[in-house]
Formats: C-alpha cells, sequence, structure tokens
C-alpha cells in the first residue's frame, strides 16, 4: 500500500515575456513608411494588429474573410477551413517579432498573452478580460453570449502606450 503523500503548494511564476508598447510602437512606426513595405512586411503588421486589438485568435485570422462596408468599415468573417498558406502567414507575424527583438523561441500566440497581461496591469476588471480573450473552444452556446461591442474599454486601454 502506497503511503500518503502531502503536496506543496507551488506558486505559478509568469514572467512577462516583452512589452506590448515596443511591437505596437514598431506598427505606428511601419505605418509611417506604408508606401515602401513589402507584402510580407505589410500582413505581418496587420495581422499583429488584429490579434492585439481583437478577439480573433491567430487560426482565427488565417480562415478569415475581409469585406469593405459603406463608409470605410470593414467586416471579418471567419470559416472553419485552413489553405496551405498558413506558414507564409505565420512567417510574417514572426518578421515582426523579430523586427521589434523579440526572443526567437517566442510563438506567434505569445501576442494573445501580451495582450492580456497589458489588459491587467491598465487594470481592466475580470470581467472585461475574460470577454476580450474569449475561448473559441467553448461551445457556440456560450460564445454566444459574448457581446464583441463591449471590448471597447480594453482596446482603449491596450491602445495607450505613450
Amino acid at each position: 500500500m502506497k503511503k500518503p503523500q502531502t503536496l506543496m503548494r507551488n506558486d505559478r511564476k509568469e514572467e512577462l515575456l516583452y512589452e506590448l508598447d515596443i511591437r505596437l510602437r514598431h506598427l505606428q512606426e511601419k505605418n509611417r513608411i506604408n508606401s515602401s513595405l513589402s507584402e510580407q512586411e505589410l500582413l505581418g503588421c496587420t495581422v499583429t494588429s488584429i490579434m492585439v486589438f481583437s478577439t480573433l485568435r491567430f487560426k482565427d485570422i488565417y480562415r478569415a474573410i475581409v469585406i469593405q462596408q459603406k463608409k470605410g468599415a470593414w467586416t471579418i468573417q471567419t470559416s472553419k477551413f485552413k489553405e496551405k498558406a498558413y506558414e507564409q502567414m505565420s512567417k510574417a507575424v514572426l518578421m515582426v517579432m523579430k523586427a521589434v527583438y523579440i526572443n526567437k523561441r517566442e510563438t506567434v500566440t505569445s501576442i494573445r498573452k501580451a495582450a492580456i497581461t497589458k489588459g491587467i496591469d491598465q487594470g481592466a476588471t475580470q470581467q472585461e478580460i475574460v470577454r476580450f480573450s474569449m475561448h473559441t473552444d467553448g461551445s457556440i452556446i456560450v460564445q454566444g453570449h459574448y457581446d464583441m461591442n463591449l471590448n471597447d474599454k480594453i482596446r482603449e486601454r491596450l491602445s495607450n502606450f505613450e
């Protein structure tokens, strides 16, 4: 018979991998010289911006279709299929990460982690964080209760970097 074991609780310590502000400043600088960007760099900047300020994750953005509406608005429609150019889009985002000197071992998904961390640092409530970091793997019923329009406050907080 096994002897009873006592487990000691270990606090999990998370380190801030990089500041989201560094990435936002880089995107702002690239915006000023937009005409001289290559297609790959422009793709990386666009995807990074969408990941920072929306509830979409990388895989959702990849599968999305963008439609231009009236008055300069854009609609992003997501779907469940996946194509071959996924690696190309990932490389574009990694190019942006490399430009702001983020360690090579960091993944593309660390962008979402940095956005959530900054939201917490800026004083966002737990409800705002949960709404912003919507779990896409949850049931459709649960996803229906997330109101995307209520994320404006946290988007405002994330855009304050100067």
